[in-house]
C-alpha cells in the first residue's frame, strides 16, 4: 500500500498544482475530481483486493480522506517560529510532519473553511 499511497499523493498533489491552481478545494470534490482519473479507478481496484485480502475497508473517498490528512496542516501555523512561540494550537499531527525545527515537509494545508490548498502555492 506504500506504493499506492505515493503515488496516489503524487497524483493529487499535481491536480491540485495544474488543475486548481493550487487551491483551495472542498475535499469531496478533489475526491470526485480524482476518482474520474481511470488510471486512478484502476489502481483502487487492486488496492481493493489487497484491502479485503487483509479485512480493511475498502472505501475510496474515505481512504483519499485519511492520505490526504496524514500529509495536511492548518495553514494558520508559521514556518520557522519555535513551537514554544507559536499562538495558535498546534495539532500534533503538524508537529509530526514539520518535525523539531517547524520546517514546511507537508504537501498540502487546510484552510480555515475546511479547504485545502497545495503547500507550496504560497
Amino acid at each position: 500500500m506504500d506504493a499506492l499511497d505515493w503515488w496516489l499523493s503524487e497524483k493529487a498533489e499535481w491536480w491540485l498544482e495544474k488543475q486548481k491552481n493550487g487551491g483551495p478545494i472542498p475535499l469531496q470534490e478533489w475526491t470526485a475530481a480524482l476518482w474520474q482519473d481511470g488510471r486512478v479507478q484502476s489502481a483502487w481496484g487492486v488496492a481493493c483486493e489487497a484491502l479485503e485480502r487483509l479485512q480493511k475497508r475498502s472505501d475510496f473517498p474515505r481512504y483519499f480522506a485519511e492520505l490526504v490528512k496524514e500529509q495536511s496542516v492548518p495553514d494558520n501555523i508559521p514556518i520557522a517560529v519555535p513551537w514554544d512561540e507559536i499562538t495558535v494550537k498546534v495539532p500534533a499531527a503538524a508537529k509530526r510532519i514539520r518535525g523539531k525545527l517547524n520546517v514546511p515537509r507537508e504537501r498540502f494545508r487546510i484552510t480555515d473553511s475546511g479547504q485545502y490548498v497545495w503547500a507550496g502555492s504560497k
